[in-house]
C-alpha cells in the first residue's frame, strides 16, 4: 500500500511540474541572477564614463577603469566617429565575482571650422560682365555651400550697385559656417560712349536740333533741355528760338 502511494504522488508531482513548463513557456520563473559561488563577491570601484569629445575625424573608444585584476570586461558600442551619441554598455565578469553590468553614452560634438573666407577685387566698374568672389580656404569633406548676393542664390552679378556676398557652410560634423564679404560695382561713365556738339546755321525756314551722337547704353534714358524745358527726345526749333 505505501509503495503505491508513494508511486501515485510522485506521478502526480511529475505531471505538476510538465505542466508548470507548457504554462511558463518551458522554463521556470527567473529572479535576480545569484552567483553560483555563494561566496563570490561584488564588482566595486569601476568607472564607465560619460565620455563627451569633439569631433576629430577619428574613432572614440569608451573604456572602463578601475577594473580589478582577474575581471574581464566585454563592450557593446561603446565606439564612435561621427557626431552624435551611443549608448554604451560594459559588462564585468570573473571568478569569484558577481557578473556586473554597467551602462553608459558616447558623445561626439560638432567641430568648428575655420579659416575660410572671400577672396578677389571688391570694387569693380560696370562693363556689361558678371563678377563673383571666391572662397578661399579647406571646406571639410562632405560640406555644402551656399553662396548668396544680396540675399539672392546667383553665381554672380552684372549691375553696378553694393552687393553683400555671403557664404553658408554646413557638415554634418561641423557647427554651420557664416562669412560674408562686400562687391561694388560702380557705375561706368558714357563720357567716351558718347558726344554732343553744339551747331550753328543760317537761317533757311527750316527747323533744326541736336542730338546725341555715340552708341548709348541699352535701358539708358537720354533727356533734352532746351532753354530750360526738359525733353525726352530731340526737338526742332525755329530762328526765333
Amino acid at each position: 500500500m505505501k509503495k503505491v502511494l508513494l508511486f501515485v504522488l510522485t506521478l502526480a508531482l511529475a505531471v505538476c511540474t510538465a505542466c508548470f513548463a507548457v504554462a511558463c513557456g518551458g522554463n521556470p520563473p527567473s529572479g535576480p541572477s545569484t552567483p553560483s559561488d555563494p561566496n563570490a563577491i561584488e564588482i566595486t570601484g569601476v568607472s564607465f564614463g560619460p565620455m563627451t569629445v569633439v569631433y576629430d575625424g577619428t574613432e572614440k573608444t569608451l573604456l572602463a577603469t578601475g577594473i580589478p585584476q582577474g575581471v574581464s570586461a566585454q563592450y557593446a558600442n561603446n565606439t564612435r566617429t561621427n557626431v552624435g551619441t551611443s549608448n554604451a554598455s560594459v559588462t564585468l565578469s570573473g571568478d569569484g565575482y558577481i557578473t556586473k553590468t554597467l551602462n553608459s553614452t558616447l558623445t561626439i560634438t560638432p567641430a568648428t571650422m575655420s579659416g575660410i573666407s572671400f577672396v578677389g577685387t571688391n570694387e569693380r566698374t560696370y562693363d556689361g560682365q558678371k563678377y563673383s568672389l571666391e572662397l578661399n580656404g579647406t571646406k571639410p569633406a562632405g560640406s555644402s555651400t551656399v553662396i548668396t548676393y544680396n540675399n539672392q542664390e546667383v553665381d554672380g552679378v552684372i549691375n553696378a550697385g553694393i552687393y553683400t556676398v555671403k557664404a553658408v557652410i554646413t557638415n554634418p560634423n561641423y557647427n554651420e559656417y557664416t562669412t560674408e564679404a562686400q562687391l561694388v560695382i560702380n557705375p561706368a561713365s558714357m563720357e567716351s560712349l558718347i558726344t554732343f556738339t553744339g551747331a550753328s546755321v543760317e537761317y533757311d525756314t527750316h527747323m533744326h536740333s541736336l542730338a546725341i551722337v555715340g552708341n548709348v547704353p541699352a535701358g539708358s534714358t537720354v533727356k533734352y533741355t532746351y532753354d530750360g524745358v526738359e525733353y525726352t527726345k530731340p526737338i526742332y526749333v525755329s530762328a526765333d528760338k
